[in-house]
């Protein structure tokens, strides 16, 4: 397992490409008999606005662009799980996370 703390997050959804402000972000990498997912939780977010349309929407899909504390970009196709009433939310990878090597 391979723990990334990130420093910058774009969340592209349905064409709109939004920077988040966070408090905390981090991204982590499992790899299981050869088998490899990734996660993201990000906490303290803003806007809310992104959070509150995700929430109300069937269409949870996003493409994700972090950057790391140690300055690797990470970019992954995933599933934005909001919670609105903590300001955070959680994307579970779908497939491949580049720039892991």
């Amino acid at each position: 397992m391979d723990e990334y703390e990130l420093t910058a997050i774009e969340v592209t959804r349905e064409y709109v490409t939004t920077p988040l402000s966070f408090r905390e972000g981090r991204i982590v990498v499992v790899t299981d008999l050869g088998t490899r997912f990734w996660y993201a939780d990000i906490e303290g977010i803003e806007p809310k606005e992104l959070l509150e349309a995700l929430a109300a929407s069937d269409n949870i899909r996003i493409a994700l662009s972090a950057v790391t504390t140690d300055g690797r970009v990470l970019r992954g196709i995933g599933f934005m799980h909001p919670n609105v009433t903590r300001g955070s939310a959680a994307v579970r990878g779908d497939g491949e996370l580049e720039g892991i090597g």
